[in-house]
Formats: structure tokens, C-alpha cells, sequence
């Protein structure tokens, strides 16, 4: 089976790779210039078809996807604590339109979108969430996935294009950069790794759902296969943690205390995000299996810090 990946340089990207690579898949990459010269491409670049390009600008996807089977689709132009609703519209919603439109005129026969379970319900009235409740995104990064996720089902009801969706909650491991500015875990654990204060906005009693990226790759892979009734999976543990249990895990693996700086609330943070996955478990066969504490134990384990190296490597 031939796969295409766009966003493949990134983190749930890069673990898409390796794991798909594994598998015996033969893999395309649509990836910056600048990428190019990334070790995890020219470590990779002569098992997999590259294709480089500005996903923003490029004017006509055919002769990219043409020969495909299946294409991921994980790139975004932001993340939620960043507010750019044109940015949004410019750089992913329409290049991601001229993408779906390459995808029917070259009759891909599955197209796999990574979207955020984490940001698309909004406030939710109740959790655990499931797929069918119809939220109220309250960023930017919210309403630009469930944009696309609506244009998706557009095009599968339109023009019969298969389609994934993917709604993932907080994932975290390896290749997941410690200073960017989504991650929490990841961003804590370098903090610690190097000797900084974590923020912390509110009371730390924000309740997040936290995925190991290694159960996200796998649900990724098996809905490739998957041909049953639905089209949107959850896909996180089930289960909620506090801002401020991340906290207590961090310090009784590392045997110290974390230094806090705390500041107000924001806008963008949601009480409670909790995605019931009993539909990925009973259509896809799915479960995740990394006990958070061992997912945190196993970043810790091969980040660097001296060496300036989080990717385990």
C-alpha cells in the first residue's frame, strides 16, 4: 500500500514515519526545503519518496498525490494558545481544500486527518465526550480543525472521497519538542530538564485526557484498514488528570519539585476535557496501552538535556 504524509517532520509526524516504515509501507513525504536537511530525513531519505514544496503556496497537489493510495493530512499552520484566524484560513483551510481536490480528481482512496479532540468540542456539557456531540470550539486552532473536518465530510458526501478523522486528545512523547508552545508535558519536562520555573495558568486544576503518542500511531494505522460505519474516532486514554497531577507525577519520578510560576486563567484553556474511545475500542479493536506515569518515565529516560537532545536519539 502506498501512503502520502503531509506534516511528516513534525511530532506525531515523525512517529507516523518510523512506525509505517516498520510495518513494510511503501511511504511519500510532502516536507519543506528547509526540512531537507533535518537528520530524521537524511537518515530516512533513501527508503522514502520526498516531495518538497510550501504547503501554503502550492497551487496544484495532483502530481503529488497521484499513485496513492491513502494520504495523512496532519499539518497546521497553529496551535491553540495562538489567536490568527486569517493566518488559519490562508495557510491550511484552502491549501487543504486544493489538497481534498487533488485527492478526488486522483481518486485516493482514503484520506487520514489528524484532528484534535482536545480543542473541537469546546466546553463540553458533560465528559467523558463522545463523537457525536457537536461542540462549540473556543480557539482559533478548534475552529480551524473542525472547519476542516466539516469540509471532509463535504467531499465524502459530495464527491464519495473516503475519509478518517481522527479527534486525538493530549498526546506527548518522543519527538515532541520541550519549548514549543503546545505539549504541556513535553514543555514541563524540559523546563525541569533545564533548570526553569513551568507556567501554569489558573489554578492547575485543568483536567486534560493525555495519550502517549505510540497508542496514537497504532490507532493511526488501523483505521487505514478500517472500512465499517464511522468516519470520526476518538482517540485518547479515557481517562482525566489535572494540570497540577502532572505536576506530582513529575516530581515523585524525578525525586524533586518542580519550580511554579502561576498566572490568571486564559480564555482558551476548557475545564474539563475528557474523549470516551469505546468506539475506537469496539470498531477498530483498539485500546491504549501506556500507563501515563510510564509514558513520562520513558521521555525522561531519553531526553538529554547536556547534549540539547529530546528526541531519544
Amino acid at each position: 500500500m502506498r501512503v502520502l504524509i503531509f506534516g511528516g517532520t513534525g511530532f506525531l509526524g515523525k512517529n507516523l514515519v518510523e512506525y509505517l516504515m516498520e510495518k513494510k509501507y511503501d511511504i511519500g513525504m510532502y516536507i519543506r526545503p528547509q526540512a531537507l536537511h533535518q537528520n530524521f530525513i537524511q537518515e530516512r531519505k533513501t527508503s522514502i519518496e520526498l516531495y518538497c514544496g510550501e504547503f501554503q503556496s502550492e497551487g496544484d497537489f495532483r502530481s503529488i498525490v497521484h499513485g496513492y493510495d491513502v494520504v495523512y493530512h496532519l499539518i497546521s499552520s497553529t496551535v491553540p494558545g495562538i489567536v490568527n484566524p486569517l493566518q488559519d484560513i490562508e495557510t491550511t483551510i484552502k491549501p487543504s481544500l486544493r489538497l481534498l481536490e487533488a485527492c478526488v480528481k486522483e481518486s485516493v482512496k482514503k484520506i487520514i486527518f489528524f484532528s484534535s479532540g482536545g480543542t473541537v468540542y469546546g466546553v463540553p456539557k458533560m465528559v467523558p465526550i463522545q463523537e457525536t456531540y457537536f461542540g462549540q470550539p473556543i480557539s482559533s486552532y478548534g475552529i480551524q480543525k473542525q472547519t476542516l473536518e466539516r469540509y471532509l465530510q463535504f467531499y465524502q458526501y459530495t464527491y464519495n472521497l473516503p475519509i478518517m478523522i481522527l479527534r486525538i486528545a493530549n498526546p506527548y512523547g518522543r519527538y515532541q519538542r520541550p519549548f514549543s508552545q503546545q505539549g504541556l508535558i513535553a514543555n514541563f519536562l524540559g523546563r525541569f530538564l533545564t533548570g526553569m520555573p513551568v507556567e501554569i495558568w489558573g489554578d492547575g486544576g485543568s483536567i486534560r485526557d493525555y495519550i502517549c503518542v505510540s497508542d496514537v500511531i497504532n490507532a493511526a494505522e488501523r483505521v487505514l484498514h478500517y472500512d465499517g460505519p464511522y468516519n470520526v474516532f476518538n482517540i485518547g486514554s479515557g481517562k482525566g488528570e489535572s494540570i497540577n497531577d502532572i505536576v506530582q507525577i513529575i516530581n515523585q519520578l524525578t525525586s524533586s519539585e518542580l519550580m511554579i510560576k502561576r498566572y490568571s486563567g486564559r480564555k482558551v484553556d476548557v475545564p474539563a476535557n475528557i474523549l470516551d474511545v469505546s468506539r475506537a475500542r469496539n470498531e477498530l479493536g483498539w485500546i491504549p496501552t501506556i500507563p501515563l506515569t510510564e509514558g513520562i518515565r520513558e521521555m525522561l529516560s531519553y531526553w538529554n538535556p547536556i547534549e540539547k537532545n529530546f528526541e531519544g536519539r
